[in-house]
């Protein structure tokens, strides 16, 4: 059974229903272009232009003598400024090298105490980095006011255009008064969040749509405000791909958007809670706030752990040429992978 064709709204249809040859019969489906042999063509593509990097001449992050767990004193060394997979079957010691081993340890060198290193001689070659992330599927927080364009830096821009808009500039009407985080323009009965929660004692408690503001989370004197059309409310409820056309005047802003959709967000609406992001969206909106950022002064280690888990095969296929955006720009990426698509890429 196959579902699309592709992400959020433009989703939802059968696209075909047996036996693998109907799927495969469907030229509207993005199943059946991944499985067909333009993905085996895309798949060579991507091994002849990653050969042509020289490996010698990268930075190198050393790892001596780790044994924590069920490693038993292994030496393992990652070029950096290019895409390394870790593999192995499940409990060979891939998260305990990557996870405690180089990141831990890294984070201890750096003052962090609230992680627990795992024993190795020596990490070596980390200085010559500006930092080493990990990249996990973990939620980015349980608040409703926290969204997509909050977290990739990009609503400081669209609360600036607005502010500069007449009706604003009328009514003293500065950017902090579209922030969720502040008294000055959000609703004060909900706080912002469009939602208020009420508690059924016995039961668990339900969310409901405020009454006041109707789930538009701000004052009515900000709402005034609108920009070609659009209040605030409504720009936020624009998917990221609608926006990028809505704001196309707006540089800075659809620069910004833009890293959304090279991971494969862009069906994501601007306003959409991260509360209700799945691990591997949350993990892709992570990648997305470092691809829409300068390059540092140093590369950067970028470390992944089952990135391609519950993803499809074009999502699989974005969220590979967003990592050779990073690799691009001098950064690394080291990924834990059981997936031996992603894997057959390096």
């Amino acid at each position: 059974i196959d579902l699309g064709p592709e992400a959020g709204e433009q989703g939802g249809e059968l696209m075909s229903e047996g036996l693998p040859e109907d799927v495969l019969s469907d030229h509207n489906s993005l199943t059946a272009r991944f499985l067909g042999p333009q993905e085996q063509e895309s798949a060579t593509h991507r091994d002849q232009v990653l050969a042509e990097a020289k490996l010698e001449a990268l930075p190198r992050v050393e790892i001596k003598g780790a044994r924590q767990n069920n490693l038993r004193g292994i030496d393992v060394e990652f070029p950096v400024g290019s895409m390394v997979a870790v593999t192995g079957v499940s409990g060979s010691g891939k998260s305990t090298l990557i996870d405690n081993v180089l990141h831990a340890t890294y984070k201890r060198e750096r003052g962090v105490v609230d992680v627990e290193p795992g024993d190795c001689d020596e990490l070596a070659g980390v200085d010559a980095l500006e930092d080493i992330v990990l990249v996990d599927q973990r939620p980015l927080g349980r608040s409703s006011r926290s969204n997509p364009v909050t977290y990739i830096k990009a609503y400081d821009e669209l609360r600036k255009l607005y502010a500069a808009q007449p009706v604003a500039q009328r009514d003293h009407i500065s950017p902090g008064h579209f922030s969720f985080n502040t008294d000055k323009g959000r609703c004060p009965e909900c706080e912002g969040r469009g939602t208020q929660e009420i508690d059924m004692h016995f039961m668990a408690a339900v969310q409901v749509v405020c009454e006041a503001c109707e789930g538009r989370r701000f004052k009515d004197s900000v709402l005034a405000v609108r920009y070609q059309g659009l209040d605030i409310h409504q720009a936020l409820e624009l998917t990221v791909e609608r926006a990028k056309q809505f704001f196309s005047e707006r540089r800075p802003l659809v620069r910004k958007l833009d890293a959304l959709s090279r991971v494969g967000l862009g069906y994501l609406r601007l306003g959409q809670s991260t509360a209700t992001l799945s691990g591997g969206e949350a993990q892709r909106l992570k990648l997305a706030s470092f691809l829409g950022t300068r390059k540092a002064e140093k590369p950067r280690l970028f470390l992944f752990d089952e990135p391609t888990t519950g993803l499809h095969l074009s999502d699989i296929d974005q969220l590979y040429r967003a990592f050779y955006q990073l690799v691009e720009r001098g950064d690394g990426v080291l990924f834990i992978e059981h997936n031996l698509d992603p894997v057959s890429y390096t």
